[in-house]
């Protein structure tokens, strides 16, 4: 659970939702209190943020996806080792890909 969520929290895709909250949040809280921008213009700036992280995760996503599909055909190239075990009165025949 722990390995889990330290991975979670590492994630380029999970800081850059993570940051967009915080972005969104701050600038509507600062457009309610009067500070600089009226709520029309914070309303804009958050959609503007919100496009942009959306784009970057699903762009990010695509790729990691891209990454895991070479690294399987990587292996699935790879000719698999095949030994020969005697053990007792039978052989034992175990396919290991290389490492």
């Amino acid at each position: 659970m722990w390995e889990m969520l330290t991975e979670l929290t590492t994630s380029k895709k999970f800081m850059a939702s993570f940051g967009a909250v915080v972005a969104v949040f701050a600038m509507n809280v600062a457009a309610k209190a009067g500070f600089v921008l009226d709520k029309a213009t914070a309303d804009e700036i958050s959609k503007f943020i919100c496009m942009s992280v959306s784009t970057y995760v699903v762009a990010q996503g695509l790729a990691d996806h891209g990454k895991e599909a070479a690294k399987i055909k990587a292996q699935a190239e790879k000719p698999p080792v095949v030994t020969f075990t005697s053990k007792g009165n039978s052989i034992l025949l175990e396919d290991k890909p290389k490492q």
